[in-house]
């Protein structure tokens, strides 16, 4: 064997596992896997093989040869780990702990190996020795030691993979990173948690996101006892019907848990897509139940013997509109004899998409789904429900409604039409910018869903205001 080639394949070897170190494993493995056929056929070209059997070295070819022997077991042993990583990240997202282990284990071995195979060193005694030196570590290492073989249990449960949401003991979010001391796990307020892999096999573990992503929860709502639980239950699911961040698969469930003298609790099972959405849910479920059972007349805010008062009437309605803030109480009295009332089935149509009346809908009672169909699919946009709206632009513009709505529930319904606003338009022509003040406030409320803004795009600032004097004849 001549030792510049030997010499040659070495630094060629050496520097290419320098720079692909932090590259893709598939690279590496082509790398080593030819690397490895290179100094084998070095050895075999010299009649050599990687098991050393002289002892003697004289020449510079001998050491060539042994320094090719150390590298052929270093790249052996690189590829057998590259190999070993590539099967666990196909089996398991959590390899990064196993990888690193057992890699430690193989370069270790091939260390032996070289030491045993190529330099004809004897290991019992070496072994013997780095037992002894083991136990030391041992006692002075326990803690980290417990983490990894903590790691290792939890890992061979496959309790959880990156990603899952989990819940470990007082913690709670996504698993973010797992390695050979500690699971990061990162928490609803954006912070990363390092839980050590002991304390996780000790505590209890709770996997969100198995079998499904589904997260289910419950709420007890307390309503006076002079209210049927029919009727409370009635209105209990039209308020999940409402909260955007409820599934309708699994259905929502009310049920009476406690009958009281003064409140009968209710309790509300519910499920909603994942974790990160469970919070949003909840907060929009507790407000819409609230909502529909105060315009339901069956919140009881008096006191506590006082019960539910009365459903709030037309003009309370009408007064809590944003689109009709800016009316004096005197020509708010004017509008409430000027509205006409519907009552819808549930399956009914309000109005059609395309279709302009002019029209504003205050819903007082019940569900409405509005739909838009394009190219002949008909996609739901959103539900609206007792005190919300919908038409206000087709009221003020003229424009036609940009989607169907129709009844889920048995629905009340309070319709007023431009001819009942007109008036007013004329007789205080400063109504009309605070009018589409009011209409750009109400579509930009944060919880205002799509379906309150079923009618066409408002345009511009100046163009809505000038299509609404237009409209009135202004």
């Amino acid at each position: 064997m001549i030792w510049e080639a030997s010499l040659l394949v070495l630094l060629i070897t050496f520097a290419g596992a320098v720079l692909l170190w932090n590259a893709k494993p598939r690279a590496r493995l082509i790398f080593a896997a030819v690397g490895l056929a290179a100094l084998s056929g070095l050895l075999r070209i010299d009649g050599h093989t990687p098991f050393f059997s002289n002892v003697q070295i004289t020449s510079a070819d001998d050491l060539a040869e042994r320094f090719v022997g150390v590298a052929w077991w270093l790249v052996c042993g690189d590829l057998a780990a590259i190999v070993l990583a590539l099967f666990l990240e196909e089996r398991s997202r959590q390899a990064r702990l196993f990888s690193d282990l057992l890699g430690a284990a193989i370069y270790g071995g091939a260390i032996i190996s070289i030491l045993s195979f190529v330099f004809l060193v004897p290991v019992r005694g070496l072994l013997a020795t780095s037992g002894l030196i083991a136990i030391v570590l041992g006692l002075a290492l326990q803690n980290t030691l417990a983490d990894v073989f903590a790691g290792i249990a939890v890992g061979l449960e496959q309790s959880f993979r990156v990603g899952d949401s989990v819940k470990v003991g007082e913690v709670e979010g996504r698993v973010v990173q797992v390695d050979w001391r500690a699971v990061h796990i990162q928490t609803e307020e954006h912070n990363v948690a390092i839980v050590p892999n002991s304390t996780i096999a000790k505590a209890d573990i709770v996997n969100r996101s198995r079998p499904t992503e589904e997260r289910h929860g419950t709420v007890q709502i307390a309503v006076h006892v002079s209210v049927r639980p029919d009727r409370a239950t009635e209105v209990i699911l039209q308020a999940t019907m409402l909260c955007s961040g409820v599934l309708d698969r699994p259905a929502p469930a009310v049920s009476l848990v406690r009958i009281g003298s003064r409140r009968n609790l209710f309790s509300v099972s519910y499920a909603c897509p994942d974790a990160v959405s469970f919070g949003q849910a909840k907060d929009g479920l507790l407000r819409q139940i609230r909502r529909q059972l105060r315009h339901a007349g069956l919140l009881d805010t008096s006191g506590k013997d006082a019960g539910p008062g009365e459903p709030p009437a037309t003009r309370e309605l009408l007064r809590e509109l944003v689109l009709f803030e800016s009316l004096t109480e005197a020509q708010l009295d004017t509008l409430v004899p000027k509205v006409v009332t519907r009552t819808l089935e549930p399956g009914e149509t309000l109005f059609e998409q395309g279709a302009a009346d002019g029209t504003l809908y205050l819903l007082a009672a019940g569900v409405l789904e509005a739909q838009r169909t394009i190219n002949g699919l008909s996609k739901p946009l959103g539900r609206i429900g007792a005190g919300e709206y919908v038409g206000e632009i087709g009221l003020l513009t003229g424009d036609a409604h940009a989607a169907t709505a129709k009844a889920l529930t048995v629905a009340r319904v309070h319709m007023l039409d431009r001819d009942a606003l007109a008036p007013l338009l004329s007789e205080a022509a400063e109504l009309a910018p605070a009018l589409e003040r009011s209409v750009r406030k109400g579509l930009e409320l944060i919880h205002r869903d799509e379906a309150a803004r079923s009618s066409q795009a408002a345009g511009a600032r100046d163009g809505l205001l000038a299509r609404i004097r237009s409209f009135f004849g202004i």
